[in-house]
């Protein structure tokens, strides 16, 4: 049986935000390291809690799937819990012990201007975002006239 291919999708939202509000209105940094972790995190929980199931996963787990160093990913999951972004508690499977995800809420972001961005998780916009779309005067293409144009969008 072939394996399926599997995709982690990270929201632009989340992307290009500085990092998320917390429940004091605390604007918070994140890194990239922190957003993939907190991304996959958040998916095996929506995807798990759906199925009625619990969520689980080591620290290892997690450094495993996403090809990370499992001191690095045990310092945010610690970060995760004491800011509130995921509650954790130990359940042991066999010899294992396994951290328990009961919760991982949707994020509030924030950018460098300090706007609010809504939750993004769950609803991945696939558009466009309006930053990115730039208006051209409707002329053909040529060298000369594409270096104009760029001198005059500056």
């Amino acid at each position: 049986m072939k394996e399926r291919e599997q995709f982690l999708k990270l929201p632009y939202n989340l992307l290009r935000s500085c990092g998320y509000v917390s429940k004091d209105g605390e604007c918070v940094k994140m890194n990239l390291t922190e957003k993939i972790i907190y991304t996959h995190l958040r998916n095996r929980y929506d995807f798990f809690t759906s199925q009625g199931k619990e969520y689980y996963d080591t620290q290892k787990d997690v450094a495993d799937v996403c090809n990370m160093d499992i001191k690095a990913v045990g310092n945010v999951l610690r970060k995760f819990t004491k800011a509130g972004l995921t509650t954790i508690y130990k359940k042991t499977y066999g010899n294992f012990v396994k951290n328990v995800y009961t919760s991982v809420p949707v994020l509030n972001l924030w950018y460098k201007e300090g706007t609010v961005v809504p939750p993004v998780l769950g609803e991945i916009e696939y558009e466009m975002p309006d930053d990115f779309v730039v208006n051209l005067p409707d002329v053909g293409y040529t060298p000369e006239t594409d270096i104009g144009r760029y001198e005059e969008f500056k």
